[in-house]
């Protein structure tokens, strides 16, 4: 699995309303020099339908990279159902049979 990167949308208060999934093949990841206006240093260029490209930041850009863990043999892949663990739910007994008490 490679690397996801969706456009964030946001309202005039600035809250995140909509997420617009982008072609991986179209953003390019840069770096740059953290600052307080950009502490992670990263710089997405983006090329939009037309060709022409923006410079977009992690403000505007949420970027879901490909994991390390999917190199494990052990970790789950994509399309596949997960593990089961090892441990199992016990199997329901069903309920006592009602027996007659003996009265004395």
């Amino acid at each position: 699995m490679g690397n996801g990167y969706q456009q964030k949308i946001r309202n005039r208060a600035g809250v995140i309303v909509e997420l617009h999934p982008l072609m991986p093949d179209r953003v390019r990841v840069g770096k740059v020099k953290p600052d307080d206006v950009l502490p992670s240093g990263k710089v997405f260029e983006v090329t939009d339908d037309w060709g022409a490209v923006h410079a977009l930041t992690t403000r505007e850009i949420l970027h879901t990279p490909a994991s390390a863990t999917t190199d494990r043999p052990d970790a789950p892949r994509s399309g596949s159902r997960p593990r089961r663990s090892a441990w199992r739910r016990p199997p329901r007994r069903p309920p006592p049979a009602s027996s007659a008490r003996a009265t004395s």
